[in-house]
């Protein structure tokens, strides 16, 4: 894992930034050593001790420690206690801390003074170390749909040229930074130092617009949106984003001059149109179809000249007069809305209508109602025939207590005798029902007597 997180680590401060940083600390260090040792000989010479890289990552890695245990704000040397963080004292000593916070460079200073002028600025002192941590920043990082640009002070009272007092942020003195970021994970995209003015320079005008461009500018073409606030808000640098294919919204507090929010202006009159024909063409330009969709709805309303008699209806005020198809439309053709309420052929505008409803769907709604209502019927009258069936023959089919049941002659597979058939002819015997009486008692098996009795029956030889 934290192999993983130096790889990181190492994509943005490059090999690159480290041989600058390492080579000009180096060389600035040896420079103020020997410049000391000449003007002290008399004392004891000083020497200095190479910076490497390792070194320097530890150097870098005890600002970050320090800066996750939010100690960033505590002095020095109280890092280096025995009951603060044992790392840092692990990494270096205090005094070697100390020196390289000392003589720490990020710039050939011999060639500083050229860059001043070409810089046309005071970042020179960190302008090559800046531009390649930005081009790592951008080279490691695909953005989303949306970018938001704005300002940011980090914290410092050292010595620069371009450190700036700005009472309304916290920390009041830093360095300012215009970043542009990604909307959704904040990552930071791209970075602009503000260096403030040159001497005897003028105040820039349109600044926030100007930076929100050189910002926004590697994004051209990709379809984005740039977000910002009311400082880089300005109506020439939205139509120049427009031109490089990018959307922009924008918070505007107090709309100036060229912003006109009021909608004073959404109505204009064009004037009488005479033809003498029969055909009218009109010709305008939206930004979109439809009136979801930021178009209009346009309405062309014909008044009849006023030299002849009008003879369908005249407006109440205005007295124009149309046709009478334009009556009671559902457009307000008058102006004074009187072609849709005064007239007598708006009364009877509802009198299709039932319930809210015009009479061919009323009709509709009401037939199937009653088709549903049949159905029902039918359904519950089919299902009362079956229930009672079913309860018939239920009854029917239930065994009583007692049943006279008439056995068929030879049903038990025995022969009565001649006498007995005699004597037993015509009589009837009672049998009482014990068991299965549903088995059948022989070939042909019993069945129910009318009479409810059993009768036996002798075939006579």
């Amino acid at each position: 894992m934290e192999e993983r997180q130096i790889e990181v680590f190492k994509k943005f401060f490059t090999e690159n930034i480290i041989f600058i940083i390492v080579t000009e600390t180096n060389r600035y260090g040896r420079e103020a050593v020997n410049k000391w040792n000449a003007a002290n000989i008399n004392k004891k010479p000083r020497a200095w001790k190479d910076l490497s890289e390792n070194e320097l990552y530890a150097f870098i890695g005890i600002l970050l420690a320090a800066g996750v245990s939010h100690n960033n704000m505590q002095k020095a040397q109280v890092l280096w206690r025995s009951d603060s963080l044992p790392i840092l004292r692990a990494a270096m000593s205090f005094h070697r801390f100390k020196s390289l916070v000392r003589y720490i460079r990020f710039d050939d200073g011999r060639t500083r003074s050229h860059r001043l002028c070409e810089d046309k600025g005071k970042g020179a002192p960190v302008r090559d170390v800046w531009n390649f941590f930005n081009e790592n920043l951008a080279k490691n990082y695909r953005p989303h749909e949306s970018i938001t640009i704005d300002e940011q002070l980090f914290p410092y009272r050292g010595k620069t040229k371009f450190t700036q007092y700005i009472p309304s942020k916290p920390a009041k003195y830093g360095i300012k930074v215009w970043w542009a970021c990604d909307s959704k994970s904040k990552y930071p995209l791209q970075g602009k130092l503000y260096t403030g003015r040159q001497a005897g320079e003028e105040r820039e005008v349109n600044q926030g617009e100007n930076v929100m461009l050189q910002l926004a500018k590697p994004y051209a073409n990709s379809g984005r949106t740039i977000v910002a606030d009311n400082f880089f808000t300005s109506l020439e640098g939205v139509k120049r984003l427009s031109e490089l294919g990018l959307a922009f919204v924008a918070q505007i507090i107090k709309p100036s001059g060229q912003f006109d929010l009021s909608c004073r202006n959404t109505q204009q009159k064009l004037g009488p149109m005479y033809t003498r024909t029969n055909y009218v063409t009109l010709k305008y330009v939206t930004d979109g179809w439809g009136l979801d969709s930021n178009g209009f709805k346009l309405v062309i309303t014909a008044v009849k000249d006023p030299k002849h008699a009008c003879t369908e209806f005249r407006c109440t005020m205005m007295e124009f007069c149309i046709a009478t198809d334009l009556v009671c439309d559902g457009i307000n053709h008058c102006a004074d809305g009187s072609d849709e309420t005064s007239s007598n052929l708006c009364h009877n505008n509802d009198s299709g209508t039932i319930l809210g409803l015009e009479m061919t769907w009323f009709v509709v709604l009401v037939v199937s109602i009653l088709l549903i209502l049949l159905v029902c019927i039918v359904a519950v009258s089919i299902c009362l025939c079956r229930r009672g069936i079913n309860n018939s023959r239920t009854s029917n089919s239930v065994p009583q207590q007692n049943y006279s049941l008439q056995q068929m002659y030879g049903s038990n597979g025995a022969m009565m005798p001649q006498k007995q058939q005699s004597q037993h002819s015509g009589s009837t015997t009672t049998l009482t029902v014990q068991g299965n009486w549903r088995h059948p008692a022989g070939p042909l098996g019993f069945r129910l007597s009318t009479p409810a009795r059993a009768r036996l029956y002798c075939q006579a030889k």
